[in-house]
């Protein structure tokens, strides 16, 4: 499964806004259109008061002085109606309409999902899903891979985060929108996909064929290694902080207080997880500033009672696939001095996203904020720079070398 970064999520408190508002608005006066019912056309082809009821809509919950002119958009409306040859898929065409209003934003990480591709996110969210297992998102118009998931097909056949992908079983990549590619890339578990990868600074594209796999993924895995403990974060969901209390009672059975929190290849998560997770390992406060529409910052602290990492011994453990919540968490660590950082540079995602439910199961991913860490740097496009900085390099993968993982050993032990 393919899902954009997501990170940080912030789960909205009630199922509507005004943004979501707004597209359900203009999905069922399109039905209504559609139908004929109310309506009928100009003899130019235009909808008649329809159009002065959707733009009335828009222009008063769009709060601007100026009126939009949607005359273009139902003239091609008509056009399609009188002219193709082809079949109308008209829920698909009202679907296509909202993907672009939203795409139009020019931010990749707010999007519209359809009922199927909002489906797919949540299953990924609660580490079920069946596909090939990578994050991607369009990054500069291109379908780029965040990171492959831990143990997934994706990873097994050797993508990497930043890789771009070409096409999809022959078929370009631009011949779709994202949502299409990722249904493209997704299908039945035991089934086959080709990928064209392009993957900078090579300038040979190549490809990687994937089999599609049903998996379940827990989001902490852990183990211990010479009196130390290795714990590797896929991400920020629902399951991670009970795994992380259970590694902590683990840790205090045996004694243990040093901890290497492995979150390279880890795209986010939802925002109160990360929170949560904060307080685990501190009770210094903010985590973080969210630096909202206005431009006021908002101090964002750690939540809940329990801190059984209080006096652990820690290290984060990053790379160019650690995104947004494992950002959030690197930044703080640093900031606080609560850690080292070690590995390269994060991905550099600094955005909140709220997921909004729609009434036909589709739902609206918008980016509602943007974060600073503690000492309110922004890193958005930037990233965190490690304490350390150990590169993995093309020879260490193929010997089956971790030179980060050694060098976060190495700090560890001397804290």
């Amino acid at each position: 499964m393919f899902k954009k970064i997501f990170f940080t999520l912030k789960r909205a408190k009630t199922p509507f806004k005004i943004a979501s508002f707004m597209i359900l608005s203009l999905t069922l006066l399109l039905g209504s259109f559609y139908g004929g019912v109310a309506y009928g056309f100009h003899k130019s082809g235009e909808p008649a008061d329809f159009k002065k009821v959707v733009t009335s809509v828009i222009n008063r919950t769009n709060n601007q002085p100026k009126e939009i002119d949607f005359s273009l958009f139902w003239d091609v409306w008509s056009r399609i109606n009188q002219g193709y040859a082809g079949e109308v898929d008209n829920q698909k065409r009202v679907y296509g309409a909202i993907e672009g209003m939203v795409a139009a934003l020019g931010d990749p990480y707010s999007v519209f999902l359809p009922p199927a591709l909002s489906k797919d996110f949540k299953d990924d969210l609660s580490g079920d899903f069946s596909g090939i297992g990578a994050e991607m998102e369009m990054r500069d118009n291109n379908l780029t891979v965040v990171a492959p998931l831990a143990g997934s097909p994706a990873e097994k056949a050797g993508i990497r985060a930043k890789d771009i992908v070409l096409q999809i079983d022959g078929m370009d990549v631009n011949k779709y929108g994202f949502g299409e590619a990722i249904q493209k890339i997704r299908g039945p578990e035991g089934t086959q996909v080709t990928l064209t990868i392009f993957r900078p600074p090579s300038e040979k594209p190549f490809n990687i064929t994937i089999t599609r796999q049903k998996i379940h993924v827990s989001s902490v895995t852990w183990e211990e290694k010479n009196g130390l403990y290795i714990a590797r974060v896929r991400q920020f969901s629902f399951d991670t902080v009970p795994l992380l209390k259970s590694l902590a009672a683990e840790m205090a059975q045996k004694n243990a207080d040093r901890l290497i929190l492995d979150l390279r290849n880890n795209p986010g998560g939802f925002l109160d997880v990360a929170q949560e997770v904060w307080r685990l390992f501190s009770n210094q406060d903010p985590l973080l500033y969210q630096k909202e529409k206005d431009g006021k910052l908002k101090p964002l602290g750690g939540t809940g009672s329990e801190s059984p990492f209080l006096k652990t011994k820690l290290v984060i453990l990053v790379n160019n696939g650690s995104a947004s919540a494992s950002e959030i968490l690197a930044g703080a660590v640093k900031d606080y001095n609560r850690g080292k950082v070690v590995g390269e540079k994060t991905y550099g995602k600094g955005s909140v996203q709220e997921l909004q439910d729609l009434r036909d199961g589709s739902s609206l991913k918008i980016t509602i904020a943007l974060w600073l860490t503690p000492n309110k740097v922004e890193i958005n496009k930037v990233g965190i720079e490690p304490d350390y900085l150990v590169e993995l390099k093309e020879e260490d993968i193929k010997n089956n070398k971790d030179p980060q993982l050694e060098k976060a050993i190495e700090v560890v032990k001397s804290l």
